[in-house]
């Protein structure tokens, strides 16, 4: 694999990794209301999970990117920052509400 195609897989990993940590935190919000086990919530080994590798794909396509076109390597970027922020955003305010 040449490093442009690696760029994209990682791309796409970026992305779908991001949505699914935003999806696991948004799935929690429609279980019943259980007793907290110290501070964790039902969902928080998946999306903690899903952020830790989200971290080695943003290494890896960081490290692949073309910087000749910046323009191109921001938009998986941005992407990925707003569902993991409103994935932290999510879960700080669920666990407020509980």
């Amino acid at each position: 694999m040449d490093q442009h195609h690696i760029n994209y897989l990682a791309g796409v990993a970026l992305v779908v990794l991001s949505f699914f940590a935003l999806g696991v935190v948004l799935a929690d919000f429609r279980q019943p209301t259980r007793a907290p086990v110290k501070g964790k919530q039902p969902a928080s080994p998946l999306f903690e999970m899903s952020v830790l590798v989200l971290c080695v794909v943003v290494v890896v396509f960081l490290s692949t990117a073309d910087w000749d076109a910046p323009q191109r390597a921001a938009r998986p970027l941005a992407y990925c920052g707003l569902a993991i922020a409103a994935a932290l955003g999510a879960q700080i305010w669920q666990r407020e509400l509980r």
